[in-house]
């Protein structure tokens, strides 16, 4: 796969514009990757899998109705044999002042670009994100409302729909290339807890935003069943292919406990069944 940057950096992380081309496909979208931690305490986020973790975010936002851009995995399986194994090249970082070549990295992640609507819709465009923030907040997406670089909006007179282009990664963040972990740490540390935890969303099931019925536990077990799409090759891949055991068990800690927190919500709102 060749990569080509068109851009200097874009957003809080290392990466830019982006034309992909692998195999007769090509794509043009936003790339970025992580190269380090300044996580404090025991965690088992690995710096280099943030991209599949900002996959699973995609994921869990779109079974709660939420609308995304269309966004890839790129993996760089070389570099698991080796640091110097290079499936994917990248070209012009030099031209764009990167301070290093991209290349060599285990995962990038890409969102394919999409051109603004002409039309802004101001105070109704907001009416909508506030409808949706109570799904973003369950699944501990933070700092998109209001960002208006992270979502377009489209409509006409009888609507208006939000496109989400960036949400991060939920359960851990990442800036500047280092993960970092603003959200409360889970106390349902262990299988025991989080059993438990989980017990509180049996039964119980929420209406997303496009109207379908989404039970609590099943989206509770997602990370555990979960696939994302891979551009190289281009089909999917199950989460428990590339990540470990143990990522994944931190993984449904925060989201569990997202999710609980938010069952009060889920009541006011009317949308708890």
């Amino acid at each position: 796969m060749r990569v080509d940057i068109l851009s200097e950096r874009k957003g809080s992380n290392p990466g830019g514009v982006c034309q992909a081309h692998d195999n007769g496909f090509s794509i043009r979208g936003y790339f970025k990757y992580c190269h380090g931690s300044r996580i404090a305490g025991k965690s088992s986020f690995v710096p280099q899998h943030q991209p599949i973790y900002e996959a699973m975010t995609f994921e869990m936002a779109r079974r709660l109705g939420l609308d995304t851009v269309d966004y890839f995995v790129l993996l760089n399986e070389g570099s698991r044999v080796s640091r110097r194994s290079r499936d994917i090249q990248f070209s012009g970082w030099k031209d764009y002042n990167f301070s290093h070549n991209p290349s060599g990295r285990l995962f990038y992640f890409m969102s394919k670009m999409e051109s603004a609507p002409e039309d802004e819709f101001g105070a109704s465009a907001n009416s909508v994100l506030d409808c949706e923030k109570i799904f973003l907040d369950s699944i501990l997406i933070a700092d998109v409302v209001g960002k208006r670089q992270n979502y377009l909006v489209f409509g006409n007179n009888s609507g208006q729909r939000v496109e989400y282009l960036d949400l991060g990664c939920s359960f851990v963040h990442a800036t500047d290339g280092f993960l970092h972990q603003k959200n409360q740490r889970p106390k349902i540390v262990g299988k025991k807890r989080m059993r438990n935890a989980r017990g509180k969303l049996n039964g119980k099931s929420i209406v997303a935003n496009d109207g379908r019925t989404v039970k609590l536990a099943d989206l509770a077990d997602s990370p555990r069943n979960m696939s994302v799409q891979c551009l190289n090759p281009h089909r999917s891949f199950p989460v428990a292919d590339l990540i470990s055991p143990n990522e994944i068990d931190e993984i449904q800690e925060y989201l569990i406990q997202g999710l609980v927190s938010s069952l009060p919500i889920f009541k006011k709102e009317g949308i708890l069944r």
